[in-house]
């Protein structure tokens, strides 16, 4: 029951701040391009192991191929990283997902188990049951015993009848 699983991905947009942003001067846009060239270039990141990342987005490692001059700014490192934690995170929900659904195949099997066994034992019970019910109509009498009881027990009627009759006085009218 591996059933496939499908993520979907949240990407962040980039767009302009809301409200008016100042134009920067041109000094500072100087300044800030003289520090992003001096400044050291961070080390690599490892690179993810499923690759995840889509194929138009920007990862760490086409970040860093790129020459200093034309790198991208520190927002589109960050988002790749996001982007790196987010397809690791997706991993491990696809890893944590399948095991649950292992472990709850497991459960429905030994559920349908001890049914089964649970039936096993009621039918046990019941052929117990009907042991000693056959074993306690074994000494019940029998047809013939059945008919000789009742012979005996009119015949016996019949002569005790005759002897109060004949033997109590005033029972019987002249």
């Amino acid at each position: 029951m591996a059933d496939s699983v499908t993520t979907a991905r949240v990407e962040p947009k980039l767009g302009p701040a809301p409200g008016p942003a100042p134009a920067p001067s041109p000094a500072a846009l100087e300044e800030l391009k003289a520090a992003v060239q001096s400044a050291p270039s961070p080390p690599p990141a490892p690179a993810p192991s499923g690759g995840d990342s889509p194929a138009g987005a920007p990862t760490l490692s086409s970040a860093s191929s790129e020459t200093p001059g034309t790198r991208p700014g520190p927002a589109l490192d960050q988002i790749s990283r996001i982007e790196e934690k987010a397809a690791r995170i997706e991993e491990k929900f696809a890893r944590s997902e399948a095991l649950f659904q292992r472990v709850q195949d497991k459960v429905e099997a030994a559920t349908m188990r001890m049914s089964e066994v649970a039936l096993q034992s009621e039918l046990v019970f019941v052929r117990e049951q009907v042991m000693s019910l056959s074993q306690r109509l074994r000494g019940v009498p029998g047809l013939g015993a059945l008919l000789g009881t009742a012979v005996v027990t009119a015949v016996l009627t019949a002569v005790l009848v005759v002897a109060i009759l004949k033997f109590v006085p005033g029972i019987r009218t002249p």
